[in-house]
């Protein structure tokens, strides 16, 4: 399942809850392509999806610094 699919906006859920055990699954599975997609979708027309990406990715960063770090750039 796409991780786009899985965010609070997707799931049509008015909650950074699913954003937020979706980043704790995300750094307990160690999941590089789920990073990978969060941050291509930063762009995404649908301003929901951005920040919904950012929160995810935020809480993803802060359990597992690693996973994100690589990003940095792309956070500024």
């Amino acid at each position: 399942m796409p991780i786009i699919s899985q965010l609070a906006y997707s799931l049509g859920i008015n909650s950074e809850e699913p954003n937020k055990e979706l980043a704790r699954k995300i750094a307990a599975t160690n999941d590089k392509k789920a990073i990978e997609e969060l941050v291509a979708n930063l762009n995404n027309k649908v301003a929901r999806i951005q920040s919904n990406c950012i929160k995810t990715l935020y809480e993803a960063g802060e359990l597992k610094p690693e996973l994100t770090a690589p990003y940095a750039r792309e956070f500024i």
